[in-house]
């Protein structure tokens, strides 16, 4: 790798590493959590079982919205849909990983649903509804209009 090849690898590091530390900012002030550490568990957890629960191809558009580091992590979960994957697993996920109880790990799947609404097109969150089981379509709006 020449000089320049090291320095633009450098500077695309930098800004995924930033914008995922945005992103994990933005998913602390939804939950309530006070570290980088417990919010990064719990916006993959919940977006690993959202994206095991829809379509490789649907789960790849959603992934190429996010910051690189996110789609790093959990490309290897588009591989849904899985009919095991549902809201309550996912719930039961967070609350051993975090140790939460039951109603603080029950409002957090939703917060982060609608901060993941948010950072995605229109027609993909439009998608996840028409996709995923039918426990999980309330996490999403019907629509951002």
């Amino acid at each position: 790798m020449n000089l320049r090849e090291d320095q633009n690898s450098k500077r695309h590091h930098s800004h995924a590493d930033t914008s995922y530390g945005h992103l994990l900012h933005r998913v602390q002030e939804v939950t309530g959590l006070k570290n980088r550490e417990k919010a990064e568990v719990a916006f993959l957890v919940s977006l690993e079982g959202l994206l095991r629960g829809i379509p490789p191809a649907e789960a790849m558009h959603i992934l190429a919205q996010l910051p690189l580091i996110v789609r790093d992590e959990l490309r290897t979960f588009a591989v849904g849909p899985d009919k095991d994957v549902s809201a309550r697993a996912i719930k039961s996920e967070l609350q051993s990983r975090l140790q939460l109880n039951e109603l603080e790990a029950a409002a957090m799947l939703p917060s982060i649903c609608s901060l993941l609404a948010n950072s995605l097109s229109a027609s993909l969150v439009t998608a996840l509804r028409t996709n995923l089981p039918a426990d999980m379509k309330g996490l999403f709006p019907i629509s951002r209009d």
